[in-house]
C-alpha cells in the first residue's frame, strides 16, 4: 500500500513508472521510517532494503559528503529553517564505483513547535551528467593552461624558465594533480628531474629513471616514451602492469591515470612531461590532442630558444625577439593578430585566425575587429582598448563572439598586451584568440538540461520555481492575477500500460504541444514529470478569464489523439490557484494547486476546481485520515473481532459476525464508528473490503479443520458488490480453501445497497448463491426497501435493526416495526434475526414474537478469533429463555 504522500497525491507512483533513473521517497522523523520507490535503492547500487534509516544513507554516502548532506537535512527540519533543500553528492556501490546523486527534499509537515517531521522528495542519478561536466571541466582547464602556456611562451627565453611554467599551468590551470619534466643527461643516460609540481612532487625529484630498457627502471611509462618518441597513456593507473613499481606512491598521492609525451628538440626527444590525474579515463582524445598542441609549442619553443641563442651571436635583442614572435606567430596553432589600438585595423594576421573566421589573409586584412564581431560585443572590447590608450592598463582579456565569413557565430577567448616602442608609447596590440565554441555548446546543453524536461523540452521544477517567482514579483509591482494550473492526465496510466511506454512519452509530447499552442506568449507551460504539467496565466483580469482559458484547454483535449497509429481519447483534472486571492508566493500557490488538483479527481476527474480554503483543507483531513487507515492496514494494525449470532430456544451457535477493530498505537483498540466514516465511498472501502473477505475465509478455515462447525458472516459494502471484479475476486478467495466448498459465509448487505442497479446486484448475487454464498439484508428497516424489492432480491435472512429492537420493550412504534418485520419475513420465507438484544428481557420478547435467531451484548460481546473455541464450550442459555419456551 503507498504512503499518505504517494496516495495524496497520485502522482509520485506515477513518476516513478515513467521516470527511469528517478527514485522519490517520503522520510518520517517521528517513526523513523522512509517510504520510497522501488529504484531508490538501485541508484546506491544495493538491492532492496526492508528497513531505511539515516545510517543506512549515510553509510551509503561518500565519506566527504556526509557532513553536507546531514546539515542540509538538519537546517531544513529545524524550527524557522527552509522547507526545501537540493544538493548533488557522491555514494560508493557496493563494488567501490562512485555514483554521483541529486536529491531535492521538501518538509511537508512540521509539528507545533516547527519542527520538521516529514520529509518527501526525488533522488536523481546524476553520474553521467557529472562525468560530461568534469569532462568540460577538464577540456578547459587544458585550454586555459594551453592559453597560459602560449602567452607566456612570448616572454620565455629559456627552458629554465619554460618547464616551471609549463608544470605550473599544467596544475594550477589545467586540472592535473601533478606534472613533471625529466630531461636526459647524456653523462648517466638517466632522465633527470628538472621540474617537478603538485601532489608527489618530492618524492619525483628522488626517483631514479633510466632511458634503458635493460634496468626495471627504465621500462615505466617516462622510460618508454622517451626512447620511442611516442605518447604513452595509462587511463587506469592502479591497474596497468607497467605502472606497477609505483602503485604504492600512486595511492598515497592520488594518481588515477597519467599521460607521458616526449618533448622533441631539433626533431629528437631530448626529454619527457608526465602529467597525472586524479581520475581515471582522464586522457581521452580531446584532452591528449590538446596536451599534443602543448607539447608542440614547448617543442617549439626549445627549437626557437636554439635559435635565438643562434641569432643574439649576429642579431640584437631587439631584432631576436622579433624573430622569436615572428617565428611562434606564423606558426602558432590558435589565432593570433596584432592591431592598432588606436583605428581597430588589423595589422598582421595568422593563418589560424583566418581559418578561425573563414576569411583569407587579404579579405580579413580589409576589415577592422568591430566588422567581424558580433554587434553586443563591440562595446566590451571598445572599454578595455580605451583602458589601454588611456595608460590604465597593459593587457586585457575577454570572452566574445565572432561572425564567421558564412554567417555562423563562433565564442572565442581573447588575450591582448600591448607593445610599446622604444620611448615607451603604445605601437600595437598583440591578439590571441582560442576558439572555445565547443565548450559554451556544451555548457549550453547542460544549462539547458538543468532547467528543461528533457522529454518534451518544457521547463521543469527548477525553472519553474523561477518562473513562479518572477511572475509573483511583477504582479505585487504593477498589479494583476495570476494562476498556477495544476494539471494531471485521467487515465494515462492504463494507456501507458496498454500501448507501451515509448506511446505514452509520445502521447506526452503532444500533450505538450498542445499545451504550449494554447498558452499566450506571457504564460509558463512546464512539466513536473509523469502526467502532471504545470501552467503559469499571467495577467488576467480575474478567475472568469482563467475558466474561458483553461475551458479552451478542456476542449482541446477532447479531441482524440492520433499517437503510433492509435487513436487515443484523453481528459484532464485540473486544479488552480489564484494570486493574490489563495496565497502570495509560487510555492504556497503551487501547494494548493495541487491540492485543488486532488479534490478535482475525487469529484469524478475531467473537471476545473477552484482552491477552497475551508472545504479543501477539510478533503485533505478527510484523505489524510484515509491515508493513515491504509497505512495501518499495511502495518498489520487493523483485525478482525467475531460477535456470535445463536438459536435462542437452543443455544446453538449459528455464525460469527466478522468486525473490524483498529488496534492504534497511541489510541488503543478503535471500534469502526472511528474510522469507517472515512473510508465510505473510497477506493480504499474495496481493498479493505477484499481484506475482511480473505481474512474471515482464512479464520473460517481454521475453525472448521479444528472441528468447529460454524458459518462466518462478512459485512459487504455496496461500493464493492457493484465492483465489476467482484465475483472474480469471491471465486478466487473460495478457490484457495476447497473444503469449505462455499457453504460457509454469508454476505451481509444494507438493503439500500443494490437500490442503484438492482438488476446488476441480483446477477451478481446469484452468481455467488451458485457457489453456495448465502447473503443477509442488514440493518433492515432502516432504508427504503419496497415488497417488491424484498421479493425480488435474493438473500436468505433479514436482519433486523438494532436501533428497533433495543427499543420495543419502551417504544409501541419499534415493536410494531419489529412484529412487522418479522410477519414480512415470514411471508417471504427467509429467517429473520435480531440485532441488538442487549437484555435477557430482549431475548424473551423476541422469543415471544416467534423470532429465534439474535445477537447482541446478552449473548456476548465481540471477541478475539482466539478465544471464540472457550466460549462456544463454556456459553449456557439463560434459564429465562429456556423458561418462556415452556
Amino acid at each position: 500500500m503507498a504512503s499518505g504522500f504517494l496516495q495524496d497525491n497520485n502522482y509520485l507512483l506515477r513518476l516513478v513508472t515513467e521516470m527511469a533513473g528517478i527514485a522519490v521517497w517520503e522520510y518520517d522523523f517521528i517513526a523513523g521510517h522512509m517510504l520510497r520507490s522501488n529504484n531508490h535503492d538501485k541508484l546506491y547500487g544495493l538491492t532492496w532494503q526492508t528497513e531505511w534509516t539515516i545510517d543506512t544513507f549515510l553509510d551509503a554516502t561518500h565519506p566527504d559528503d556526509r557532513t553536507k548532506g546531514q546539515e542540509f537535512i538538519q537546517q531544513s527540519i529545524l524550527p524557522g529553517g527552509p522547507d526545501d533543500y537540493a544538493f548533488d553528492f557522491r555514494v560508493i556501490w557496493p563494488d567501490g564505483i562512485i555514483h554521483w546523486l541529486w536529491v531535492q527534499g521538501r518538509v511537508v509537515r512540521r509539528n507545533e513547535s516547527g519542527q520538521g517531521i516529514l520529509v518527501r522528495g526525488v533522488l536523481v542519478d546524476i553520474t553521467t551528467r557529472k562525468a560530461a561536466e568534469n569532462r568540460i571541466l577538464r577540456i578547459s582547464n587544458l585550454y586555459r593552461a594551453l592559453s597560459e602556456i602560449n602567452q607566456a611562451i612570448v616572454r620565455m627565453e629559456t627552458e629554465e624558465t619554460l618547464f616551471p611554467l609549463v608544470c605550473r599551468m599544467a596544475v594550477d590551470f589545467g586540472g592535473m594533480t601533478l606534472a613533471s619534466i625529466r630531461q636526459l643527461n647524456p653523462e648517466t643516460n638517466l632522465l633527470d628531474a628538472v621540474e617537478n609540481y603538485g601532489s608527489g612532487a618530492d618524492y619525483l625529484k628522488s626517483t631514479v629513471i633510466s632511458a634503458s630498457d635493460t634496468v626495471p627502471e627504465g621500462r615505466g611509462p617516462a622510460g618508454t616514451a622517451f626512447r620511442d618518441g611516442r605518447n604513452v597513456i595509462i587511463n587506469h593507473y592502479l591497474q596497468c602492469e607497467m605502472t606497477k613499481p609505483w602503485h604504492e606512491q600512486a595511492k598515497r598521492f592520488g594518481w588515477g591515470s597519467s599521460g607521458t609525451f616526449p618533448i622533441l628538440r631539433g626533431g629528437k626527444p631530448v626529454a619527457i612531461l608526465g602529467v597525472y590525474h586524479s581520475h581515471e579515463d582522464a586522457f581521452d582524445k580531446e584532452a591528449i590532442d590538446l596536451l599534443d598542441e602543448m607539447i608542440r609549442d614547448i617543442s617549439f619553443s626549445l627549437d626557437n630558444f636554439d635559435r635565438e641563442r643562434e641569432n643574439q651571436r649576429i642579431r640584437s635583442d631587439l631584432l631576436a625577439s622579433e624573430r622569436h614572435f615572428r617565428a611562434y606567430f606564423d606558426r602558432s596553432m590558435v589565432g593570433m593578430a596584432t592591431t592598432s589600438p588606436a583605428t581597430g585595423a588589423w595589422l598582421e594576421v595568422n593563418g589560424a585566425l583566418c581559418k578561425m573566421l573563414g576569411y583569407s589573409k587579404n579579405e580579413l586584412m580589409q576589415k577592422t575587429w568591430a566588422d567581424v564581431t558580433h554587434p553586443d560585443d563591440i562595446e566590451e572590447g571598445h572599454k578595455a582598448i580605451q583602458r589601454i590608450l588611456k595608460g590604465e592598463s597593459d593587457d586585457f582579456e575577454l570572452n566574445k563572439r565572432y561572425i564567421r565569413k558564412d554567417g555562423n557565430i563562433i565564442h572565442a577567448h581573447i588575450a591582448s598586451r600591448v607593445v610599446h616602442d622604444e620611448n615607451g608609447v603604445v605601437d600595437y596590440l598583440v591578439t590571441i584568440a582560442d576558439d572555445i565554441t565547443e565548450i559554451k555548446n556544451h555548457q549550453n546543453q547542460l544549462e539547458h538540461l538543468i532547467h528543461h524536461d528533457p522529454l518534451t523540452g518544457l521547463p521543469n521544477r527548477v525553472l519553474l520555481n523561477d518562473r513562479l517567482d518572477m511572475a509573483v514579483a511583477g504582479a505585487k509591482r504593477v498589479g494583476g492575477n495570476i494562476a498556477v494550473c495544476f494539471m494531471d492526465l485521467d487515465g494515462f496510466k492504463p494507456i501507458n500500460d496498454t500501448y507501451g511506454h515509448a506511446t505514452g512519452d509520445n502521447l506526452l509530447i503532444e500533450v505538450a504541444r498542445r499545451l504550449t499552442f494554447v498558452a499566450r506568449a506571457t504564460d509558463t507551460v512546464a512539466r513536473l514529470g509523469g502526467d502532471e504539467f504545470i501552467l503559469v496565466l499571467n495577467g488576467l483580469s480575474g478567475e472568469d478569464e482563467c475558466r474561458h482559458l483553461l475551458n479552451r484547454i478542456m476542449e482541446i483535449f477532447s479531441l482524440p489523439f492520433q499517437i503510433d497509429r492509435h487513436e487515443v481519447s484523453m481528459s484532464s483534472s485540473i486544479g488552480v490557484a489564484m494570486y493574490p486571492d489563495h496565497v502570495t508566493d509560487g510555492s504556497g500557490l503551487l501547494r494548493h494547486a495541487d491540492q485543488a488538483m486532488y479534490i478535482a479527481k475525487q469529484q469524478g476527474r475531467n473537471r476545473i476546481h477552484f482552491f477552497d480554503a475551508v472545504n479543501d483543507h477539510l478533503a485533505q483531513v478527510r484523505s489524510e485520515g484515509l491515508s493513515r487507515i491504509e497505512m495501518a492496514l499495511q502495518n498489520g494494525e487493523l483485525l478482525l473481532h467475531y460477535q456470535p449470532k445463536i438459536n435462542m430456544r437452543n443455544g446453538e451457535v449459528i455464525s460469527m459476525e466478522a468486525l473490524i477493530r483498529w488496534q492504534h498505537p497511541e489510541r488503543g483498540l478503535l471500534p469502526p464508528s472511528e474510522f469507517l466514516p472515512l473510508v465510505e465511498n473510497s477506493e480504499f472501502e474495496i481493498r479493505l473490503s477484499e481484506w475482511v473477505i480473505t481474512e474471515g475465509m482464512a479464520q473460517l478455515d481454521a475453525w472448521r479443520k479444528s472441528g468447529i462447525n460454524i458459518w462466518v458472516s462478512v459485512n459487504l459494502p455496496a461500493k464493492h458488490l457493484q465492483s465489476k471484479g467482484f465475483v472474480d475476486f469471491v471465486l478466487s478467495v473460495m478457490s484457495r480453501y476447497p473444503d469449505l466448498k462455499g457453504r460457509s459465509i454469508t454476505f451481509e448487505i444494507l438493503e439500500t445497497a443494490a437500490l442503484g442497479d438492482m438488476g446488476l446486484a441480483i446477477r451478481k448475487m446469484e452468481d455467488c448463491i451458485k457457489q453456495g454464498i448465502c447473503f443477509s439484508i442488514d440493518d433492515f428497516g432502516t432504508g427504503y426497501a419496497s415488497l417488491s424489492y424484498l421479493r425480488r432480491l435474493p438473500a436468505s435472512t433479514i436482519k433486523i435493526d438494532q436501533s428497533f429492537i433495543r427499543g420495543m420493550l419502551d417504544d409501541a412504534d419499534d415493536l410494531s416495526i419489529v412484529k412487522g418485520v418479522i410477519s414480512l419475513a415470514d411471508a417471504f420465507q427467509k429467517e429473520v434475526i435480531a440485532e441488538g438484544v442487549e437484555t435477557i428481557e430482549h431475548g424473551v420478547k423476541l422469543l415471544e414474537m416467534g423470532c429465534y435467531l439474535g445477537q447482541g451484548y446478552a449473548i456476548s460481546h465481540p471477541m478475539n478469533a482466539k478465544d471464540v473455541t472457550n466460549w462456544i464450550n463454556e456459553f449456557k442459555l439463560p434459564p429465562e429463555w429456556k423458561k418462556s419456551l415452556d
